[in-house]
């Protein structure tokens, strides 16, 4: 895969790095690197990187090339990442690892399933992050704060498939769900807020509707990821 920077009208820059197995690319806050997961084909086992676009250099983060390679996000200041692989045991699991290469590990719901972490929130406090069910055969996207003794909690109920992507909003208070009008009391504009007593939603933890059709209805949740 070969990465260069596109503007958003369609114009390509030169690559910023030499073309490679890249996968999973993260532009960091400052917009100057990204991070990105580079795996070996005939092992299919990798690594995660982080690509400097100015000097047009890479420096891999971790060294361990699990099965399944590495894949990470990037926190809200650009400091620590997030990542997850089958680091030390046979499912993956989330550590946060800082810019000294130090390693903390984020306890897992479920040892026997695999997570991975899919957006930091812009504040700084919680994980969203994908824990697929290797029993059933089935996922789902939950929260993991990162501040406090809360627990990790599910945003949306399990899914027979795998979700390709989500993320926080901008503002930290939206993310793609999947709930019907009654669990609503008000519908503005592009998001939802949850204020219905049986809304199985924590307050903020928001929801975007692309049924609605006016400022107060709120006609149909859909599925698939859409913003």
């Amino acid at each position: 895969m070969e990465l260069a920077w596109w503007e958003l009208k369609g114009t390509r820059s030169a690559p910023i790095i030499e073309p490679s197995f890249w996968e999973n690319p993260r532009v960091s806050p400052d917009a100057k690197k990204v991070l990105a997961s580079k795996s070996d084909p005939l092992t299919h086992s990798g690594d995660l990187w982080i690509i400097d676009a100015a000097q047009k250099t890479a420096t891999a983060i971790t060294h361990d090339s699990p099965f399944g390679g590495v894949l990470g996000v990037w926190s809200p200041d650009g400091r620590r990442v997030a990542l997850a692989g089958a680091l030390g045991g046979a499912f993956e699991s989330i550590f946060i690892q800082a810019s000294d290469g130090s390693r903390t590990p984020l306890p897992s719901p479920d040892p026997r399933n695999d997570y991975v972490p899919m957006d930091w929130s812009p504040d700084g406090t919680a994980l969203l992050y994908w824990e697929a069910d290797n029993q059933n055969q089935i996922g789902r996207y939950s929260i993991y704060p990162l501040a406090g003794n809360s627990k990790p909690y599910p945003v949306f109920g399990k899914l027979t498939s795998n979700v390709p992507d989500a993320r926080f909003s901008p503002d930290g208070n939206g993310l793609p769900s999947a709930r019907t009008s009654q669990d609503v009391r008000r519908c503005t504009s592009r998001h939802l807020e949850a204020r219905a007593p049986q809304c199985k939603f924590r307050p903020k933890v928001a929801k975007m509707c692309a049924g609605c059709r006016t400022e107060n209805t709120c006609s149909t949740w859909q599925q698939t990821i859409r913003w």
